[in-house]
């Protein structure tokens, strides 16, 4: 209740300092331990916004699995990404404003990808957790 009544107020103040983002597992789930598993497939989704996102993965058999990103960078091989808009084909070409860093390798709809989760609420909701992807070779 108290979460309603801070987004309450800051919408009725139009203050710029509202409370989204706190880290008490309603906005950003907390991720601690290892993952509860890991699912493999091909990126079909990848959007990060300012401070959170979300990716899709088709797994082998055709189900689409989405993750909510939890707190940002997020990680792709070990190596911080920072990209809002994901090259796009067909000439999958970067834009400098929108994706300062994204591996050359990666291509949304393309690239078979495993992804460690965690399994978490947000909102009160059952979430699939992720912090980072690795490229199957």
């Amino acid at each position: 209740m108290r979460h309603v009544a801070a987004i309450v107020l800051c919408l009725a103040s139009a203050l710029s300092a509202c409370p989204v983002g706190a880290d008490d597992g309603h906005y950003y789930p907390k991720v601690h331990g290892p993952p509860s598993g890991f699912i493999a497939g091909t990126l079909i989704l990848y959007g990060q916004g300012m401070a959170s996102g979300s990716i899709s993965v088709r797994e082998h058999g055709g189900k689409i699995v989405q993750f909510y990103i939890a707190k940002l960078p997020f990680r792709i091989d070990g190596e911080e990404v920072n990209c809002a808009l994901t090259p796009r084909p067909p000439f999958y070409r970067r834009e400098p404003e929108m994706c300062s860093r994204w591996p050359a390798n990666v291509r949304v709809g393309v690239t078979h990808v495993r992804v460690p989760y965690w399994r978490g609420r947000r909102s009160g909701v059952p979430t699939l957790i992720a912090r980072e992807f690795t490229v199957e070779k």
